[in-house]
């Protein structure tokens, strides 16, 4: 992936994730592809306190993707809490796909995968703490995972303790939008160098 195009994406979902924690808590991840990789980027805040707390588990989180069982995941693997309670979609595809681990991975580690319905964030995290975390998938087309278009959104709580993880999967880019976006780009690139 461009340098330039991933630093763009990376900003748009940075300011895209601050714009909505202030309103509730909220973590939005968005899931789109380059060329033949596939990047996972977002952030927010989590409001854990009407999911209950799984004190036998003794996994890890980090960056996965595996479409049939609504799994998600960003960051470095590492040791995690398991939340369940929230509800939403089991599925992100109407046919099979394949399981994924990221390559590149960085930021908070945190995830779901709505099959079992289940919450994964590092040991430790605190409610209403800021989360931002990336992966990437190198070698990876939606298709090949089996990830359909489309926004999935899990939900919790109620009331003060409501909350939701919103998982966003771009339609791959049609070769003339590329083209249009490589020409805006190089004509923003053109005025820095002449400023």
């Amino acid at each position: 992936m461009r340098p330039l195009f991933r630093a763009a994406f990376l900003a748009g979902a940075a300011f895209s994730a601050s714009m909505t924690a202030p309103a509730r808590a909220e973590v939005t991840l968005t899931i789109i592809q380059t060329g033949s990789e596939i990047l996972v980027t977002g952030g927010g805040t989590l409001n854990l306190t009407a999911l209950t707390f799984d004190p036998g588990y003794a996994g890890a989180t980090g960056g996965t993707l595996y479409a049939p069982g609504a799994t998600v995941g960003v960051g470095p693997t590492v040791s995690a809490s398991r939340y369940t309670g929230l509800s939403g979609p089991t599925s992100l595809t109407a046919g099979s796909g394949s399981f994924a681990v990221g390559g590149t991975d960085s930021g908070d580690s945190f995830g779901i995968n709505g099959a079992a319905g289940s919450l994964f964030v590092v040991i430790g995290y605190a409610s209403g703490a800021t989360l931002f975390g990336t992966s990437t998938f190198t070698g990876s087309t939606l298709a090949q995972l089996g990830l359909s278009a489309g926004t999935y959104t899990w939900t919790w709580g109620a009331g003060g303790t409501a909350d939701r993880f919103t998982v966003i999967v771009a339609a791959v880019p049609e070769p003339a939008s590329l083209a249009l976006l490589g020409a805006g780009l190089r004509g923003l690139l053109g005025l820095r160098r002449r400023y």
